[in-house]
């Protein structure tokens, strides 16, 4: 049988997504779940601790972390000391990238929750409170990240406290780090308005690939007003960056600073720990944290908004991605095709849709965005405009050398010709095969298809091969009890049907061929109960195929 899961790539994902640890959904609770128990906290208010709570769960099970932030609050005000409660609000808020969230909290979490102890001290120090701050550092018990961390820590409260001197001599402990000493002493510079420090921060960053942090503006502008930036080797880099990835320089331009304070200062600090990985110690979950604590001190710092989307991405979470994304406060094509994937990954495909057919309009030949049009268009069922993305689609992939692409698109518009048009369907579904001759679902849905239309030999020779690579496979098992019932072998194809009902049962296809079986075996009521399964499950059958089954049912 022809296996589905090729013809939707990107949608496929959203059914696999399961978040182990906090995000691991028990239960897909509907929206009347949410509405019942609103109403119930409104008629009955002694209820809402646990009703509150039960809400909680059920946005924690949907990804909707800043609603279950703000419902298991409402408990906290009733049970305040709850440490597991705690704990969860305080790391979907910095997941979220809405640390303020916490801030009332922080003296009841423990310090070694995910750098609680590090939005402590920048909460003082967003208060002005440099001395408690500082006593707070000194409480630290030395981790890795702490090494490099600390420094760049008092080197801000200093910086507070107007003494350039202790700030520098605290980035001077950077000795292992250069890259990181150099730029901060170029943020100092520009604060202090000292041009021989920010000389000796540039001297000091080196040959540098800064295009994944972002700072070209304020350091072009410095190179500009105390050196030659056409000689420059940030130029040369950036340069670079423009012939490669034009929409991620301008980007870089369009949103970098070029002011700074101490919070900015600070802020930077905890972006670009959270940017570089804490030199590749940090989880993702760990980065996203620190770049909380950077939005605290700078709420729309851009560039850790992109950074908490694309963090969030990693996790799987594309509710939490679209929060960041909408934070921003500028456009970009690239954005907004990611917060249309966010969209569709939420099943809110209506919405992504339109982002992504307004994006179309003005990027006709973008291969990433007609491939998901093309797939979403297809799983709404509008066969004819997937037909024609496709259309333009494959000609596009056909002038590239990488054949992952060009196959799922041969096999997604093969889809969509069916056996209406069985020509053209098989046509596209050979063109796939003969890009990986050997790949044995290729070879399947070629070669159902072919048994399909008739050609018995062919395809049944296809499957046998598919089968003696993946010989558990339940599509295979089916296409090719499939070719033994089209060879008027139903003995022999019996055993193959079953087995793949065994492990695919959530197949309504697979089902309705046992089904098959069966009958032509003159066992009906096993026929009958086998297509009523089928009819039930639906999920992979035609219109057509649902009125023959129906059909089918009523003789058996």
């Amino acid at each position: 049988m022809k296996k589905r899961l090729w013809i939707y790539p990107a949608l496929c994902l959203v059914l696999g997504i399961v978040i182990s640890g906090y995000f691991k959904k028990e239960t897909s609770p509907s929206s009347t779940d949410l509405k019942d128990l609103w109403i119930s906290q409104r008629l009955l208010p002694e209820k809402i601790p646990v009703d509150a709570y039960l809400t909680g769960n059920i946005a924690r099970g949907n990804k909707d972390l800043l609603r279950a932030i703000k419902a298991y609050k409402k408990v906290l005000e009733q049970d305040p000391k709850n440490e597991s409660l705690l704990e969860s609000v305080y790391l979907f808020a910095m997941i979220q990238g809405v640390p303020e969230e916490v801030i009332p909290y922080l003296s009841d979490i423990h310090n070694d929750k995910m750098f609680s102890d590090y939005l402590e001290i920048a909460n003082n120090f967003k208060k002005g409170d440099t001395q408690k701050a500082l006593i707070l550092l000194q409480q630290k018990k030395g981790k890795e990240t702490d090494a490099l961390l600390s420094p760049l820590i008092r080197a801000w409260i200093y910086a507070q406290k107007q003494d350039e001197k202790a700030a520098v001599s605290e980035i001077n402990l950077l000795k292992a780090k250069p890259f990181m000493a150099g730029y901060q002493k170029v943020l100092l510079g520009h604060y202090f308005h000292d041009d021989d420090l920010i000389q000796k921060g540039i001297n000091q960053m080196g040959d540098h690939d800064l295009a994944a942090v972002g700072y070209f503006p304020l350091l072009k502008n410095t190179i500009v007003k105390i050196g030659n930036w056409e000689q420059s080797a940030l130029n040369k880099k950036y340069n670079e960056l423009m012939n490669t990835y034009q929409a991620t320089a301008n980007l870089l331009w369009q949103i970098g600073q070029t002011e700074i304070t101490p919070e900015k200062g600070l802020a930077e600090t905890f972006y670009l720990m959270s940017a570089t990985g804490g030199g590749g110690r940090l989880s993702r979950e760990e980065a996203l944290a620190l770049n909380s604590i950077s939005l605290l001190l700078q709420p729309d710092k851009q560039m850790a908004l992109v950074w908490g989307a694309e963090l969030s991405e990693g996790l799987q979470l594309p509710q939490v991605a679209l929060s960041y994304y909408q934070r921003l406060k500028f456009y970009s094509a690239t954005l907004e095709f990611k917060q249309a994937t966010n969209l569709i990954l939420m099943e809110r495909e209506k919405e992504g849709l339109e982002k992504l057919e307004a994006l179309e309009k003005t990027n006709t030949k973008n291969v990433p965005l007609l491939t998901l049009m093309g797939e979403v268009y297809q799983h709404q069922k509008q066969n004819e405009k997937a037909l024609r993305v496709y259309n333009r689609l494959i000609p596009l992939l056909e002038e590239r050398p990488q054949n992952g692409p060009l196959i799922r698109a041969y096999v997604a518009r093969g889809s969509l010709y069916g056996t209406r048009e069985s020509e053209k369907m098989l046509s596209d579904l050979k063109r796939a095969q003969a890009l990986d001759p050997e790949n044995p679902m290729l070879l399947n849905d070629l070669g159902y298809h072919q048994l399909e239309m008739g050609d018995i030999e062919s395809g049944f020779e296809l499957v046998q091969k598919a089968h003696t690579k993946k010989p558990n496979n339940p599509y295979i098992l089916d296409s090719l009890a499939f070719g033994h019932l089209k060879k008027k072998n139903a003995y022999l194809a019996l055993p193959l049907a079953e087995r793949a009902v065994d492990l695919m049962p959530q197949s309504a296809l697979i089902n309705a061929h046992l089904g098959d079986i069966y009958a032509e075996l003159g066992r009906h009521r096993e026929a009958g109960f086998q297509y009523k399964k089928a009819l039930d499950l639906e999920v992979d059958l035609t219109d057509d195929l649902k009125k023959e089954l129906t059909q089918k049912l009523k003789k058996s």
